[in-house]
């Protein structure tokens, strides 16, 4: 009997509890648990940067400009070239003003022509401070998108640069396209 009566007072002791712990959840037997609302995501973003834009500067090195008759087009009225030369390097940057930190599809533009480069230097100076460097020949295709990979970027210190640290030919220096993939 007494037996009996211990296992019946640890049965009303755990259900005492147990009412206690769902109404100090705020949850009684008939409430339903709801999910919590869901995440907003950072809406897709794509910035194009042309050299007459203020998001390009010339960092070094006398670069021209030609209209987009020179070659095969350019993004815009024009682009920017300079001769190659590994004793005084130019360079000119494409600097984007991404809204947040996040991974970017990189492409660049540019007018192709037998007598450009077929290794111009291409620099991505990613939100981590590292540099990816890329090798594109400028005297095939040209005249459309090119794409040269994913990258994080933040809203500073990020940036594209082209450069004529190269052997031979002209180095160009059009335009940059920054879509966002989160």
């Amino acid at each position: 009997m007494r037996q009996k009566l211990w296992t019946c007072l640890n049965q009303l002791m755990v259900a005492v509890l147990c009412l206690m712990c769902m109404a100090g959840c705020g949850k009684g037997p008939t409430q339903e648990t709801k999910a919590p609302p869901p995440t907003a995501k950072a809406p897709a973003e794509e910035i194009i940067i042309d050299n007459r834009d203020a998001d390009f500067t010339i960092v070094s090195g006398n670069w021209g400009t030609a209209d987009r008759t020179n070659g095969n087009g350019s993004y815009g009225e024009d682009f920017r070239y300079l001769a190659a030369d590994r004793s005084a390097v130019g360079r000119a940057r494409f600097i984007p003003k991404v809204s947040s930190k996040r991974i970017y599809e990189v492409c660049i533009y540019w007018s192709a022509d037998p007598d450009r480069t077929t290794k111009q230097p291409v620099i991505v100076h990613d939100a981590d401070g590292k540099d990816h460097a890329y090798s594109v020949n400028l005297q095939t295709e040209g005249n459309h998108w090119f794409r040269l990979g994913d990258h994080v970027f933040a809203p500073d210190g990020c940036y594209i640069e082209f450069n004529n640290d190269t052997d031979n030919g002209y180095c160009n220096a059009d335009a940059v396209k920054f879509k966002s993939k989160e």
